[in-house]
């Protein structure tokens, strides 16, 4: 009984060791400590690998975005390049079919071997000229311009040209039976057509003379309307202009600032020095805008030139402001006088 007594109470002993024993408290307290390492370790994981996508993400965007840019830098130096090649070529047919036109309008009397030989330089076929009279006189283009190219083809353009030429012929004097020279001056327009190849060009046939005109017959030219200024105003206005043109047409900048008010654009205003004299107003009008302090002034006047004294009309549209002191001063000038209020 003793021996059971030991062993009942040895039991209930250890029973108690391992309800409340240190052992257990302890493997749960590994337990709780590893979950914490291994939860932190995994943190530490998801922002160390969030990090890494954000880094490599934000390279990858960059690279795009730096492919883009170069890849519309590239399409803008291009489209500029080809831009200058197409403007460079377009002077040179210009050029190329306007020094032609010179010596196909310029010839002396008799002299047909000569005039050949200068077309040589533009046309390929220089045999087509054949036949050319030139015995009646001389002819000097005096003034020549290219001022318009129609492409045909990749190949093939049309250059309009305008001629002003002198021509000299010897006439027959009724009277005394002999010759006498007179000279006449005539315009005249042409269509040349030009090959190019590459940076080789040639007249392919000869010119073909044309009626052509750049004016337009049906302008559409609506004067300014508005409100008419009061007279004290339109007088004062007056006054300003004028002084305004006789600085701007004999005066430099210094002078003509003291006219300009300080919203204008000085650049623009650069003074004549004398070159032309300012003479008389002629017809002076004057109308109010929407901003009661702006009136716009349409100035008729005449101004001499100062080398041969010839008297030349001019029109000018001028804004001008009334600031704080009450007076009027420019702050804008224009030739155009029509088609204002759109």
């Amino acid at each position: 009984m003793e021996k059971q007594e030991k062993k009942g109470l040895k039991f209930p002993g250890i029973l108690h060791k391992r309800e409340a024993g240190e052992p257990r408290k302890k493997k749960e307290k590994n337990q709780t400590g590893t979950l914490r390492k291994n939860t932190l370790l995994r943190i530490c994981r998801v922002v160390l690998w969030g990090m890494l996508a954000f880094v490599f993400l934000k390279g990858v965007v960059s690279t795009f975005r730096a492919d883009t840019l170069t890849e519309a830098k590239l399409l803008i130096n291009d489209f500029k390049a080809e831009l200058n090649v197409n403007k460079k070529l377009n002077n040179e047919i210009l050029a190329f079919a306007q020094n032609f036109v010179k010596e196909y309008l310029t010839y002396e009397a008799n002299g047909e071997s000569d005039y050949k030989e200068r077309l040589k330089a533009y046309m390929a076929n220089a045999g087509s000229v054949e036949g050319m009279d030139l015995r009646n006189g001389a002819a000097d283009a005096v003034y020549v311009q290219a001022y318009r190219l129609e492409q045909c083809s990749d190949t093939q353009w049309d250059v309009y040209v305008l001629a002003e030429v002198e021509y000299t012929q010897n006439v027959m004097d009724s009277s005394a039976q002999e010759y006498r020279t007179e000279t006449e001056k005539a315009q005249t327009y042409l269509k040349v057509p030009v090959y190019v190849d590459g940076e080789f060009m040639t007249v392919e046939s000869l010119p073909l003379f044309i009626s052509d005109s750049m004016l337009l017959e049906d302008y559409p030219g609506a004067e300014y309307y508005g409100t008419a200024a009061d007279e004290k105003t339109a007088s004062d206005v007056e006054t300003a202009v004028t002084n305004f043109l006789k600085a701007y047409y004999e005066q430099d900048e210094t002078v003509i600032d003291y006219y300009l008010s300080k919203d204008a654009r000085q650049e623009q205003f650069s003074g004549l020095n004398g070159r032309y004299q300012f003479v008389k107003m002629n017809t002076v009008k004057c109308y109010r805008e929407q901003n009661q302090n702006v009136v716009v002034c349409i100035a008729n006047f005449y101004v001499k030139d100062s080398i041969n004294s010839a008297q030349i009309q001019q029109k000018l549209l001028l804004q001008l402001v009334q600031e704080s002191d009450g007076k009027y001063y420019i702050l804008s000038i224009t030739p155009r006088v029509t088609n204002i209020n759109g």
